[in-house]
């Protein structure tokens, strides 16, 4: 079956966006189809920031696990050399765990822990200097340029997906019944 009617409406994107970044910077860089009217494909570098203040917190951050790693073998250590002391003098007693380190280890631990979590916050925020979407689309504005200082505020532009659209269209209730569209509400006299 071939029904038609004659109507007209408007194409809308069904995902548009401001694209703001997740971290400060200065714009190093600006892709050309960072333009207005340009497309892109995703994970294309729209953007680029300043990222070596990033790299810096980065390597820190590397420093920061390197040196808890060692703490925590040297905490361990000394909680062998206590314990094999204790049961050396005290063989048939089970020793306290401060009398073997044992606050200092799960302390050492944990430091660990806390300095793996800032090298995956400081890797994270380093790869978002890199400003790139998960979709094909075109860029609707563009807000800045080359040399200016972002903040994640700042608006960088408008962009919308080509992927999937939304077309509106008004129809008259004869059109309707002649299309005979399921409907959600029905109105009914009583």
């Amino acid at each position: 079956v071939h029904l038609a009617v004659t109507t007209q409406g408007e194409v809308r994107a069904h995902t548009e966006i401001e694209l703001t970044p997740e971290v400060s910077g200065r714009v190093i860089s600006v892709s050309s189809s960072f333009a207005e009217g340009a497309g892109f494909a995703p994970k294309d570098t729209l953007i680029q920031l300043d990222d070596s203040d990033y790299r810096l917190a980065f390597a820190q951050a590397e420093a920061g696990v390197a040196q808890a790693e060692v703490l925590l073998l040297q905490a361990q250590a000394a909680a062998q050399i206590k314990r094999k002391q204790w049961l050396d003098l005290n063989p048939n007693k089970e020793p306290t765990p401060l009398q073997v380190n044992k606050p200092q280890v799960l302390e050492a631990e944990a430091n660990l822990r806390s300095a793996k979590a800032e090298l995956a916050d400081a890797k994270l925020n380093l790869a978002r200097t890199k400003i790139r979407l998960p979709f094909r689309g075109r860029v609707a504005s563009r807000d800045i340029g080359v040399g200016q200082y972002v903040t994640p505020n700042t608006v960088l532009g408008r962009v919308f997906s080509t992927d999937r659209v939304e077309i509106r269209l008004p129809l008259t209730d004869a059109q309707l019944l002649e299309l005979n569209l399921p409907m959600g509400f029905v109105a009914s006299d009583k």
